[in-house]
Order: C-alpha cells, then structure tokens, then sequence
C-alpha cells in the first residue's frame, strides 16, 4: 500500500517551524531536569575521544568494528547530554564544549561507520577492501547510512536550540559549517539519487534503515534546511521512499524483523508521521490509516509479560525495560487505547532513552512525555498475525 501516493502537504516555513509542538521540557529543578543536568555536568568533565584512521581500518583487516564505534558513538552521546542539559538548564554553561565536540564531528571526514563504508565508493560487498578508508575527501558523498543520518540529525538539533548561543561565541563559522555539512553529506545526496538500497527502488526490498533513516533526514530538513522549496521537495522524496517500506507489510502490521527490530522500523515510521505533523502545522493524516494501526500495536500483540516478547528473528527476549513512551503516543494517534494502556504499564525511565538512543526526535519527545504511572492493564489469552504467521499465547490471559 502506498500511503503517501498522490498526496501532498503544506510544509511550513523554518521561520514557522516549531520541534515537538507544544510539549515542554522538564523543570531545571524537577528530579528529571537534576538527573538530566547530573548527566550533563558528567559530560562536561568527560575527555573527548579521538578517531584514528588505524581503528577505522580494523573492520577491513579483522573484522573488528567496535573499537571505532565505541568512540564514534561516544562522542555523540556527549553531544546529546550537553544539548539536553542546556536546554534544562539555559544557563550557557555547556555550550563551549557542545562547540568542541560539533566542531570534532565537523572535522570527521566521513560519519558513516566502517562496517557501512563499502557503500561510499558504489563498491560491490566483495570489493570494499580495496578502499578500506572513506573515499569522501574529495567533498563527494554518494552515500546515506544509518550513522551518517543520525549524526546530522544531531548537529540539525544542535543549530536549531543553540544557533544564538553559538553565534554570540563564534559568529558564522560553526552555524554555517553545520548547515554546509549537513545538506552537503546527508541531505543533497538523499535527494539526488534513488541508488541506495534501502530507499527501496530497483527491486529492492528495504528493511528498517528506511524509516530510522528518513526520520533523521526530516529532522534535518525541518530544523537545518531555510529554504522552502528544499524543505518541500525532500519532504516529497521522504514520503516516496516511506510509501516503499510502508508497501512490503501485509494488512496485519505484521514486523518480520522482530521484536526488537519493530523499534527501529514501524516504531520509526511513527517518529516520521510525528516530525511530519510538526512540519505541518498537524495537517497530517497518517495515523488514521488501518495499516498503520497495525503496524503500531503488532508490539502490544507479540508482548508476553512483563519485558519479555515473542523473540523470533533477531531480537532478545526481554526488551524495552527502559519504558516505552512513543508506544503511549502511538496508541493516542490511533485511536487504539489498548496500546496506551498497556504502554502505560511500563515504569518510564526517559533519562537514558534520550543519551543512549539513536532515534533523536523520539528520545526528545520521550522527555516530554508524561505517562500515568498505574494503569490496569490485562493481556488477551491469544493474539495471532495471520499474515506473518505468528501466535502468541499467554497463559491466564
């Protein structure tokens, strides 16, 4: 099913813009706003890791790729605790380091992992030893990854709360370099071409990068993108690519990734309808559809108890024990009050959610959202997925 097709919308201006609607922040002096500016005092002190081409070089010799990742993936969380912190806080004391920290990923000749990286030269699998480092030093990127997109979310977020703040530091160079990177490395080639296999053109059938990676791509375009006929015209090209994930599920909502891939697909699928509602004005009617209904409460349906799910294809047996705010939305979107229900019966702890989790829009509103600590929830004896397949019981309901 094509959701999206023949459909347009109106895309606000940046100047009209406004990131998570009305939802609030938590107070500086809340036991949240402490923990998060705890966080955000530890990140402060923290030494900023270096990235070294011999790490980066690893994957292609040994296979090894954590080593790169570990600090790859730790300078963003600092990023990320910084943020937060200031914009609990709003005292300014975090954003020279937030500056140290984006000017470093500037600097960075290629975000994408080395695990992704055979994709930057249109290299076959086989063949990407032969250019083990990223081929982008050139000023060319062709290539959009996971990584790539979440890093210029990331910076996309980093102008749009702190551009004051940085500009009266560094008038110009940090702004601009940002909205350069951005578009440049993520946001020109998405709109470009239709090459990379996980926007699902050619025949090819795309998996969760799709939507965790156009979720990221609106964020960029909502918050780092100024003019409007860019704004509209990566809008359109997110919603083509969304309407090929969207087209490989059945009527069911079934998620053949799994449990815990469901978090990184339909589950980022929601986090685009929700950025498009903000980008909009909430003159977006995705979240009526039956498919997506589906799509949303498949995670309620494959749930066993407590944080244990239906572990078929790759995924643990216990998730989720951090909380599941965006599933409390998820229900409140569609309509489905058993989802908001049963979301409801996880204990949110939103701290970690945000610091640790790649999906940077949904980490934002899960600080935002407020859930009922206690709510009765009882599980049906017996769920089934026709379409993927699947039954669950649940003994005593």
């Amino acid at each position: 099913m094509k959701l999206f097709e023949n459909k347009t919308y109106p895309i606000l201006p940046a100047a009209e813009f406004k990131l998570l609607s009305e939802m609030q922040f938590p107070k500086a002096d809340s036991d949240l706003g402490k923990a998060i500016i705890a966080n955000a005092d530890a990140a402060l002190e923290s030494e900023i890791p270096q990235l070294y081409a011999s790490l980066y070089l690893r994957f292609s010799k040994d296979g090894n790729r954590s080593e790169y990742e570990k600090s790859y993936f730790e300078r963003r969380i600092l990023l990320k605790q910084l943020l937060l912190g200031e914009i609990v806080q709003n005292e300014n004391r975090y954003t020279e380091k937030i500056i140290d920290l984006a000017w470093l990923i500037l600097e960075e000749t290629s975000w994408i992992i080395p695990a992704h990286n055979y994709n930057t030269f249109s290299l076959a699998v086989e063949d990407s030893h032969k250019i083990p480092l990223p081929f982008c030093y050139d000023g060319t990127h062709t290539f959009v990854d996971l990584f790539s997109a979440e890093t210029a979310a990331i910076l996309s977020l980093i102008y749009y709360y702190l551009k004051d703040k940085i500009e009266a530091i560094s008038p110009c160079s940090v702004n601009n370099r940002i909205l350069y990177a951005v578009r440049e490395r993520v946001l020109l080639p998405f709109l470009r071409t239709e090459h990379m296999w996980w926007m699902g053109y050619a025949g090819k059938k795309p998996n969760n990068w799709n939507p965790w990676i156009v979720s990221n791509i609106l964020i960029c375009t909502a918050c780092a993108e100024s003019e409007q006929l860019l704004r509209e015209q990566l809008t359109a090209k997110a919603l083509r690519v969304l309407d090929n994930f969207i087209d490989i599920y059945a009527e069911d909502g079934g998620c053949n990734e799994g449990p815990h891939y469901w978090g990184e697909a339909a589950a980022a699928l929601f986090d685009t309808f929700e950025i498009l509602d903000d980008m909009t004005g909430g003159k977006t009617d995705a979240f009526s559809n039956p498919l997506v209904y589906n799509m949303m409460d498949y995670i309620r349906k494959v749930h066993l108890m407590d944080s244990f799910f239906a572990n078929f294809a790759d995924a643990d047996p216990e998730l989720y024990k951090e909380g599941i705010p965006n599933v409390f939305r998820m229900g409140q979107r569609t309509g489905n009050a058993a989802l908001t229900t049963f979301a409801a019966t996880f204990t949110p702890k939103l701290l970690p959610l945000y610091c640790n989790y790649g999906h940077n829009y949904r980490a934002l509103k899960n600080v935002c959202t407020l859930l009922p600590q206690k709510h009765p929830y009882i599980a049906a004896e017996f769920d089934i997925l026709p379409n993927l397949q699947l039954a669950v019981w649940r003994k005593g309901g």
